[in-house]
């Protein structure tokens, strides 16, 4: 097995999972992430944070993988799992009661510039209803979360 200052990656992302055996006034809170800059075979990976540098001993420090997620990758955990979508969507409307995520939930209509009416779409009000209880129906708004 090679050395980690060896397998360390410059450039790469890096995650602060654990504070260091000598612990300085200055190092960064643990789930930072951090951008590899350089790495010493003695001392540990030079991450940069905010603009800074701080040196972080090896074991310190993990490899990030879920820090740029694909599009591609998103949409299909969304639609392999829509039930969780939406209560996730419940759950951050319960929060902010933000107009946008119950239009979202309830008629399908994403946030943008133009909106669409009622008579565009062709549907009353009496359909979003009925779609809205649906879908209540089938087990998504389940209080367990």
């Amino acid at each position: 097995m090679a050395p980690l200052y060896l397998t360390t990656k410059l450039g790469q992302d890096y995650r602060i999972i654990a504070m260091p055996a000598t612990r300085d006034r200055n190092f960064p809170a643990i789930g930072l992430y951090g951008v590899c800059k350089w790495t010493s075979s003695r001392h540990g990976a030079c991450l940069e944070i905010d603009g800074k540098n701080y040196v972080i001993p090896f074991d310190c420090i993990e490899e990030s993988h879920l820090r740029n997620i694909e599009d591609a990758l998103l949409v299909t955990a969304m639609i392999d799992n829509p039930k969780a979508v939406l209560k996730l969507l419940k759950g951050l409307w319960r929060m902010t009661k933000e107009k946008s995520i119950r239009d979202l939930m309830e008629r399908g209509e994403l946030p943008i510039e133009k909106k669409t009416t009622l008579t565009e779409t062709g549907k009353t009000s009496k359909d979003f209803e009925k779609q809205w209880e649906e879908v209540a129906a089938s087990g998504a708004f389940l209080s367990e979360m």
